[in-house]
Protein backbone atom coordinates (compact mmCIF):
# COMPACT_ATOMS: atom_id res chain seq x y z
CA UNK A 1 0.00 0.00 0.00
CA UNK A 2 1.51 3.32 -1.06
CA UNK A 3 1.71 6.02 1.57
CA UNK A 4 1.23 9.52 0.20
CA UNK A 5 1.52 12.71 2.17
CA UNK A 6 1.28 16.10 0.53
CA UNK A 7 4.88 17.13 -0.19
CA UNK A 8 4.12 20.39 1.60
CA UNK A 9 3.88 18.31 4.78
CA UNK A 10 7.61 17.65 4.39
CA UNK A 11 8.39 21.35 4.41
CA UNK A 12 8.23 21.79 8.18
CA UNK A 13 11.87 20.65 7.98
CA UNK A 14 14.48 21.15 5.24
CA UNK A 15 16.03 18.03 3.69
CA UNK A 16 18.82 16.67 5.89
CA UNK A 17 21.66 18.02 3.73
CA UNK A 18 20.20 21.55 3.80
CA UNK A 19 19.98 21.38 7.60
CA UNK A 20 23.80 21.23 7.53
CA UNK A 21 24.10 24.36 5.37
CA UNK A 22 23.59 27.09 7.96
CA UNK A 23 27.17 27.35 9.18
CA UNK A 24 30.59 27.91 7.64
CA UNK A 25 32.20 24.44 7.72
CA UNK A 26 34.15 23.59 4.58
CA UNK A 27 33.24 19.89 4.47
CA UNK A 28 29.57 20.02 5.36
CA UNK A 29 28.67 16.33 5.04
CA UNK A 30 28.35 13.55 2.49
CA UNK A 31 25.96 11.35 0.55
CA UNK A 32 26.33 7.65 -0.01
CA UNK A 33 24.76 6.37 -3.20
CA UNK A 34 24.01 2.79 -4.27
CA UNK A 35 22.63 2.05 -7.72
CA UNK A 36 21.34 -1.22 -9.16
CA UNK A 37 19.78 -2.51 -12.35
CA UNK A 38 17.82 -5.75 -12.50
CA UNK A 39 19.04 -8.45 -14.82
CA UNK A 40 16.80 -9.17 -17.79
CA UNK A 41 15.07 -5.78 -18.01
CA UNK A 42 15.88 -2.78 -20.24
CA UNK A 43 17.35 0.28 -18.56
CA UNK A 44 14.68 2.89 -17.67
CA UNK A 45 15.65 5.22 -20.52
CA UNK A 46 15.04 2.43 -23.04
CA UNK A 47 12.04 0.85 -21.37
CA UNK A 48 8.29 1.05 -21.81
CA UNK A 49 5.83 1.79 -19.02
CA UNK A 50 5.00 -1.91 -18.56
CA UNK A 51 8.71 -2.74 -18.12
CA UNK A 52 9.08 -0.06 -15.46
CA UNK A 53 5.98 -1.26 -13.63
CA UNK A 54 7.32 -4.82 -13.61
CA UNK A 55 10.68 -3.63 -12.26
CA UNK A 56 8.96 -1.60 -9.53
CA UNK A 57 6.85 -4.61 -8.57
CA UNK A 58 10.06 -6.61 -8.09
CA UNK A 59 11.94 -3.92 -6.17
CA UNK A 60 9.28 -2.69 -3.73
CA UNK A 61 8.84 -6.02 -1.85
CA UNK A 62 12.64 -6.33 -1.56
CA UNK A 63 12.80 -2.85 -0.05
CA UNK A 64 10.15 -3.85 2.49
CA UNK A 65 12.33 -6.79 3.56
CA UNK A 66 15.52 -4.74 3.85
CA UNK A 67 14.39 -1.30 5.03
CA UNK A 68 11.67 -0.72 7.67
CA UNK A 69 8.57 0.44 5.80
CA UNK A 70 7.29 2.50 8.74
CA UNK A 71 10.22 4.87 8.19
CA UNK A 72 8.82 6.13 4.88
CA UNK A 73 6.93 9.37 5.25
CA UNK A 74 6.38 9.61 1.48
CA UNK A 75 6.05 6.56 -0.75
CA UNK A 76 4.41 7.27 -4.08
CA UNK A 77 4.36 6.59 -7.77
CA UNK A 78 5.27 9.85 -9.47
CA UNK A 79 2.12 9.85 -11.60
CA UNK A 80 0.15 10.21 -8.34
CA UNK A 81 1.79 13.59 -7.71
CA UNK A 82 0.64 16.85 -9.27
CA UNK A 83 2.99 18.92 -11.40
CA UNK A 84 3.46 21.38 -8.50
CA UNK A 85 4.19 18.58 -6.02
CA UNK A 86 6.82 17.17 -8.37
CA UNK A 87 8.41 20.60 -8.79
CA UNK A 88 8.52 21.10 -5.03
CA UNK A 89 10.31 17.78 -4.54
CA UNK A 90 12.64 18.55 -7.44
CA UNK A 91 13.61 21.91 -5.96
CA UNK A 92 14.22 20.23 -2.59
CA UNK A 93 16.55 17.70 -4.34
CA UNK A 94 14.09 14.89 -3.50
CA UNK A 95 13.14 14.10 -7.10
CA UNK A 96 15.10 14.25 -10.34
CA UNK A 97 14.06 16.02 -13.54
CA UNK A 98 14.05 12.65 -15.32
CA UNK A 99 11.62 11.19 -12.79
CA UNK A 100 9.39 14.25 -12.90
CA UNK A 101 8.97 13.81 -16.65
CA UNK A 102 8.67 10.00 -16.71
CA UNK A 103 5.52 8.74 -14.98
CA UNK A 104 4.41 5.10 -15.09
CA UNK A 105 6.41 2.78 -12.84
CA UNK A 106 8.51 5.62 -11.38
CA UNK A 107 8.50 5.68 -7.58
CA UNK A 108 9.98 7.92 -4.88
CA UNK A 109 10.35 7.03 -1.19
CA UNK A 110 11.50 9.50 1.47
CA UNK A 111 12.09 8.62 5.11
CA UNK A 112 10.93 10.54 8.15
CA UNK A 113 14.34 12.12 8.82
CA UNK A 114 14.54 13.19 5.14
CA UNK A 115 18.10 11.92 4.95
CA UNK A 116 17.33 8.92 2.70
CA UNK A 117 15.76 8.99 -0.78
CA UNK A 118 14.91 5.90 -2.81
CA UNK A 119 14.32 6.41 -6.53
CA UNK A 120 12.89 3.59 -8.66
CA UNK A 121 13.25 3.90 -12.47
CA UNK A 122 15.23 7.13 -12.58
CA UNK A 123 18.34 6.75 -14.75
CA UNK A 124 18.77 3.26 -13.27
CA UNK A 125 16.25 0.83 -11.84
CA UNK A 126 17.12 1.62 -8.22
CA UNK A 127 19.01 4.43 -6.49
CA UNK A 128 19.36 4.66 -2.70
CA UNK A 129 20.87 7.90 -1.47
CA UNK A 130 21.58 8.69 2.19
CA UNK A 131 22.99 11.88 3.67
CA UNK A 132 25.32 12.01 6.68
CA UNK A 133 26.77 15.12 8.34
CA UNK A 134 30.41 14.92 9.40
CA UNK A 135 34.04 15.36 8.43
CA UNK A 136 36.62 13.48 6.40
CA UNK A 137 36.87 10.43 8.68
CA UNK A 138 33.10 10.03 8.52
CA UNK A 139 33.33 10.28 4.73
CA UNK A 140 35.88 7.44 4.63
CA UNK A 141 33.76 5.18 6.83
CA UNK A 142 30.64 5.89 4.77
CA UNK A 143 31.87 3.88 1.81
CA UNK A 144 32.57 0.83 3.98
CA UNK A 145 29.04 1.00 5.40
CA UNK A 146 27.55 1.42 1.92
CA UNK A 147 29.44 -1.62 0.61
CA UNK A 148 28.11 -3.69 3.50
CA UNK A 149 24.57 -2.45 2.81
CA UNK A 150 24.98 -3.30 -0.85
CA UNK A 151 25.46 -6.97 0.02
CA UNK A 152 22.06 -7.03 1.72
CA UNK A 153 20.39 -5.89 -1.49
CA UNK A 154 22.31 -8.37 -3.62
CA UNK A 155 20.75 -11.19 -1.60
CA UNK A 156 17.23 -10.03 -2.44
CA UNK A 157 17.51 -8.66 -6.01
CA UNK A 158 18.70 -10.25 -9.29
CA UNK A 159 21.20 -7.48 -10.07
CA UNK A 160 22.67 -6.99 -13.56
CA UNK A 161 26.32 -7.95 -13.17
CA UNK A 162 29.24 -8.85 -15.42
CA UNK A 163 32.46 -10.46 -14.15
CA UNK A 164 34.63 -8.05 -16.14
CA UNK A 165 32.62 -4.84 -15.89
CA UNK A 166 31.02 -5.32 -12.49
CA UNK A 167 27.57 -3.76 -11.88
CA UNK A 168 25.99 -2.77 -15.19
CA UNK A 169 24.51 0.70 -15.75
CA UNK A 170 22.87 2.67 -18.54
CA UNK A 171 26.05 4.75 -18.79
CA UNK A 172 28.85 2.20 -19.39
CA UNK A 173 31.35 4.56 -17.76
CA UNK A 174 29.57 4.05 -14.43
CA UNK A 175 29.74 0.25 -14.59
CA UNK A 176 31.73 -1.26 -11.76
CA UNK A 177 31.38 -1.18 -7.99
CA UNK A 178 27.97 0.52 -7.94
CA UNK A 179 28.69 2.52 -4.77
CA UNK A 180 29.62 6.18 -4.65
CA UNK A 181 30.22 8.78 -1.98
CA UNK A 182 29.71 12.49 -2.60
CA UNK A 183 31.21 15.22 -0.40
CA UNK A 184 29.22 18.40 0.19
CA UNK A 185 31.64 21.33 0.35
CA UNK A 186 31.24 25.08 0.97
CA UNK A 187 33.97 27.09 -0.78
CA UNK A 188 33.43 30.87 -0.50
CA UNK A 189 37.13 31.56 0.13
CA UNK A 190 38.33 29.80 -3.02
CA UNK A 191 35.58 31.34 -5.13
CA UNK A 192 36.36 34.84 -3.84
CA UNK A 193 40.15 34.48 -4.05
CA UNK A 194 40.35 32.80 -7.45
CA UNK A 195 37.69 34.65 -9.39
CA UNK A 196 38.25 32.68 -12.61
CA UNK A 197 38.63 29.31 -10.90
CA UNK A 198 36.38 26.64 -12.44
CA UNK A 199 35.91 23.93 -9.84
CA UNK A 200 33.98 21.64 -12.22
CA UNK A 201 36.84 21.63 -14.75
CA UNK A 202 39.43 21.12 -12.03
CA UNK A 203 37.57 18.14 -10.58
CA UNK A 204 36.74 16.56 -13.95
CA UNK A 205 40.47 16.26 -14.69
CA UNK A 206 40.65 13.99 -11.64
CA UNK A 207 37.58 11.98 -12.64
CA UNK A 208 35.49 13.63 -9.92
CA UNK A 209 32.00 14.81 -10.86
CA UNK A 210 31.21 18.30 -9.53
CA UNK A 211 27.57 19.40 -9.19
CA UNK A 212 25.92 22.43 -7.59
CA UNK A 213 24.39 21.53 -4.22
CA UNK A 214 21.05 22.90 -5.40
CA UNK A 215 20.98 21.48 -8.91
CA UNK A 216 17.80 23.23 -10.07
CA UNK A 217 19.82 26.49 -10.04
CA UNK A 218 21.90 26.81 -13.17
CA UNK A 219 24.03 29.93 -12.85
CA UNK A 220 24.39 30.72 -9.15
CA UNK A 221 25.63 27.84 -6.99
CA UNK A 222 25.91 29.64 -3.66
CA UNK A 223 29.51 28.33 -3.32
CA UNK A 224 28.14 24.87 -2.36
CA UNK A 225 29.02 21.78 -4.39
CA UNK A 226 28.70 18.01 -4.41
CA UNK A 227 31.96 16.27 -5.34
CA UNK A 228 31.21 12.68 -6.34
CA UNK A 229 33.81 9.90 -6.19
CA UNK A 230 34.97 8.32 -9.45
CA UNK A 231 33.56 5.00 -10.54
CA UNK A 232 35.67 1.91 -9.92
CA UNK A 233 35.27 -1.54 -11.44
CA UNK A 234 37.13 -3.33 -8.67
CA UNK A 235 35.24 -3.92 -5.45
CA UNK A 236 37.39 -2.51 -2.67
CA UNK A 237 39.57 -0.42 -5.02
CA UNK A 238 41.18 1.53 -2.19
CA UNK A 239 43.69 3.34 -4.44
CA UNK A 240 40.95 5.21 -6.32
CA UNK A 241 39.23 6.17 -3.10
CA UNK A 242 42.46 7.14 -1.34
CA UNK A 243 43.08 9.58 -4.19
CA UNK A 244 39.54 10.92 -3.88
CA UNK A 245 39.80 11.40 -0.11
CA UNK A 246 43.19 13.06 -0.52
CA UNK A 247 41.72 15.49 -3.08
CA UNK A 248 38.87 16.41 -0.72
CA UNK A 249 41.34 16.91 2.13
CA UNK A 250 43.57 19.13 -0.04
CA UNK A 251 40.57 21.14 -1.25
CA UNK A 252 39.42 21.73 2.34
CA UNK A 253 42.93 22.87 3.29
CA UNK A 254 42.99 25.17 0.28
CA UNK A 255 39.66 26.70 1.29
CA UNK A 256 40.88 27.33 4.85
CA UNK A 257 44.05 28.94 3.47
CA UNK A 258 42.01 31.11 1.10
CA UNK A 259 39.87 32.36 3.99
CA UNK A 260 42.99 33.20 6.02
CA UNK A 261 44.63 34.88 3.00
CA UNK A 262 41.59 37.11 2.57
CA UNK A 263 41.81 38.24 6.20
CA UNK A 264 45.54 38.99 5.84
CA UNK A 265 45.31 40.80 2.50
CA UNK A 266 43.93 44.33 2.76
CA UNK A 267 42.70 44.49 -0.84
CA UNK A 268 41.04 41.07 -0.65
CA UNK A 269 39.41 41.92 2.66
CA UNK A 270 38.05 45.20 1.29
CA UNK A 271 36.71 43.38 -1.77
CA UNK A 272 35.03 40.75 0.41
CA UNK A 273 33.68 43.46 2.70
CA UNK A 274 32.06 45.17 -0.28
CA UNK A 275 30.55 41.83 -1.37
CA UNK A 276 29.14 41.27 2.10
CA UNK A 277 27.74 44.81 2.30
CA UNK A 278 26.09 44.31 -1.07
CA UNK A 279 24.70 40.94 0.04
CA UNK A 280 23.28 42.42 3.22
CA UNK A 281 21.59 45.18 1.24
CA UNK A 282 20.17 42.56 -1.13
CA UNK A 283 18.69 40.62 1.77
CA UNK A 284 17.30 43.57 3.73
CA UNK A 285 16.41 46.31 1.25
CA UNK A 286 15.29 44.76 -2.01
CA UNK A 287 11.56 44.54 -2.61
CA UNK A 288 12.01 41.78 -5.17
CA UNK A 289 14.48 38.93 -4.72
CA UNK A 290 15.30 36.06 -7.08
CA UNK A 291 16.38 32.71 -5.67
CA UNK A 292 19.62 33.03 -7.62
CA UNK A 293 20.48 36.31 -5.88
CA UNK A 294 19.49 34.83 -2.53
CA UNK A 295 22.01 31.99 -2.88
CA UNK A 296 24.95 34.32 -3.42
CA UNK A 297 23.81 36.70 -0.67
CA UNK A 298 23.37 33.85 1.82
CA UNK A 299 26.89 32.61 1.07
CA UNK A 300 28.24 36.05 1.94
CA UNK A 301 26.03 36.20 5.04
CA UNK A 302 27.36 32.85 6.28
CA UNK A 303 31.02 33.76 5.78
CA UNK A 304 30.35 37.20 7.27
CA UNK A 305 28.98 35.57 10.41
CA UNK A 306 32.06 33.36 10.57
CA UNK A 307 34.58 36.24 10.43
CA UNK A 308 32.62 38.73 12.57
CA UNK A 309 31.44 41.08 9.84
CA UNK A 310 27.93 40.20 11.01
CA UNK A 311 26.99 39.45 14.61
CA UNK A 312 23.79 38.43 16.32
CA UNK A 313 22.54 37.78 19.85
CA UNK A 314 20.70 34.70 18.60
CA UNK A 315 22.32 31.39 19.70
CA UNK A 316 24.61 29.90 17.04
CA UNK A 317 22.57 26.71 16.62
CA UNK A 318 19.41 28.73 16.13
CA UNK A 319 21.16 30.91 13.54
CA UNK A 320 22.17 27.83 11.58
CA UNK A 321 18.64 26.43 11.75
CA UNK A 322 17.05 29.65 10.53
CA UNK A 323 19.45 30.03 7.60
CA UNK A 324 18.97 26.39 6.58
CA UNK A 325 15.20 26.76 6.77
CA UNK A 326 15.29 29.87 4.60
CA UNK A 327 17.02 27.98 1.76
CA UNK A 328 13.92 25.81 1.31
CA UNK A 329 11.19 28.24 2.36
CA UNK A 330 12.39 30.65 -0.34
CA UNK A 331 12.08 28.05 -3.11
CA UNK A 332 9.76 29.11 -5.96
CA UNK A 333 7.29 26.23 -5.72
CA UNK A 334 7.13 26.43 -1.92
CA UNK A 335 6.17 30.10 -2.22
CA UNK A 336 3.59 29.15 -4.83
CA UNK A 337 1.96 26.41 -2.76
CA UNK A 338 2.42 27.65 0.80
CA UNK A 339 2.25 31.44 0.28
CA UNK A 340 -0.01 31.63 -2.79
CA UNK A 341 2.68 33.24 -4.95
CA UNK A 342 1.00 32.64 -8.29
CA UNK A 343 3.36 34.64 -10.53
CA UNK A 344 7.11 35.07 -10.59
CA UNK A 345 6.70 38.71 -9.59
CA UNK A 346 4.58 37.76 -6.57
CA UNK A 347 7.03 35.04 -5.52
CA UNK A 348 10.00 37.39 -5.71
CA UNK A 349 8.18 39.97 -3.60
CA UNK A 350 7.21 37.31 -1.06
CA UNK A 351 10.78 36.02 -0.94
CA UNK A 352 12.17 39.50 -0.30
CA UNK A 353 9.66 40.12 2.49
CA UNK A 354 10.30 36.76 4.17
CA UNK A 355 14.08 37.12 4.09
CA UNK A 356 13.96 40.72 5.31
CA UNK A 357 11.90 39.57 8.29
CA UNK A 358 14.30 36.69 8.91
CA UNK A 359 17.34 39.01 9.01
CA UNK A 360 15.78 41.83 11.03
CA UNK A 361 13.33 40.06 13.34
CA UNK A 362 14.60 36.52 13.91
CA UNK A 363 18.36 36.65 13.34
CA UNK A 364 18.63 40.31 14.43
CA UNK A 365 21.91 40.76 12.60
CA UNK A 366 24.24 43.71 13.20
CA UNK A 367 26.87 44.79 10.67
CA UNK A 368 30.41 45.97 11.45
CA UNK A 369 32.98 47.98 9.54
CA UNK A 370 36.09 46.59 7.89
CA UNK A 371 38.24 48.19 10.62
CA UNK A 372 36.38 46.27 13.32
CA UNK A 373 37.01 42.86 11.74
CA UNK A 374 40.53 43.32 10.31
Amino acid sequence: MMKICHPLDLCSEPPAFVRSCGGSSVLVGHNTLMEFNLSGYPFPGWSEARDRRTVAEAILPALDRILPSDEWVLQAEVQQLTREERMLLFEREQLTSTMAAREDGVHVLLNRAQDTCVFINDEEHLLIQTYHPGGLEDLKRAREVALADQQRFLKHLPVAFNKKAGMLFSDPYKSGEGVWVAALVYLPGIMQTYRNYDLADSMSELGILCLPALSHTKNEKGDMYWLCSPTTQDLGDDATYDAFFRTIHELCDREEEARHDIMRNTLSLHFLNNEMDSAFATLTKKKSLSYRDLLHAFSMLRIGLAIGKFTTDTPVQKVHQLIARAYTEALPTYLQLARNGRTRKERRALRASIIKSLINDELRIHTHSIEEIS
